[in-house]
């Protein structure tokens, strides 16, 4: 008798150490992480479309660069004429920082910009220029000949040249504009720009 009821309690135990394990262990759902919010542009372009028109575009930003090295053949001149260009900028690139416009290279010039349509800018030779010869070149456009040139420009792209830091442009661009107002103050300074093509790993000044 005795003998039967350890067995009895042997196979309780047996059967109760079997349930235990064979009982599905409860598991916690998994948290689901938000999504990170990404962090607004430092800089961009906002188009604010709901703020209705700000004014109207400017017609002189349809333009091209224009140099003494470039000439317009002749079976293509009738297109040039009609490209709808307002505006004409002389010389274009870097020839105006290692050449000194001639008064020839301004009448051709003219001319050119009769013929389109277009509104004549001329840059003046910063680099190894001198604010003498700009202001010589303002009195015999706008004096001399008369053509009523508006607007002007002092240099090319500075950044460029690594000798020129932003105290030393600014220092001598205000020699220059203000020897070139002397001679005609109703001419309108268009401000220059740093350069950005194949210059990315040199830090703009």
């Amino acid at each position: 008798m005795f003998r039967q009821l350890v067995f009895l309690l042997f196979s309780l135990g047996l059967l109760g150490c079997g349930a235990l394990a064979g009982a599905p262990t409860p598991t916690v759902p998994p948290t689901v992480a938000p999504l990170p919010t990404a962090a607004p542009v430092a800089n961009g372009l906002w188009v604010d479309t709901a703020a209705g028109s700000l004014g109207a575009i400017s017609p002189l930003v349809y333009g091209t660069n224009y140099g003494p090295w470039i000439s317009v053949p002749f079976d293509l001149q009738e297109e040039a004429y009609t490209a709808g260009l307002n505006l004409l900028r002389f010389p274009g690139g870097n020839w105006g920082d290692l050449n000194t416009i001639s008064q020839t290279d301004i009448d051709s010039y003219i001319e050119l910009t009769k013929l389109m349509g277009a509104e004549p800018l001329i840059s003046v030779r910063l680099r190894g220029g001198t604010a003498e010869q700009a202001a010589e070149l303002v009195r015999y456009t706008n004096i001399e000949k008369g053509y009523g040139v508006r607007y002007w420009s002092i240099g090319n792209e500075p950044s460029l040249y690594p000798d020129y830091d932003t105290e030393r442009y600014n220092e001598e661009w205000r020699l220059f504009a203000e020897a070139m107002l002397a001679v005609d103050e109703s001419i309108l300074l268009v401000a220059r720009y740093p350069s950005v093509y194949g210059h990315g790993a040199r830090p703009q000044r």
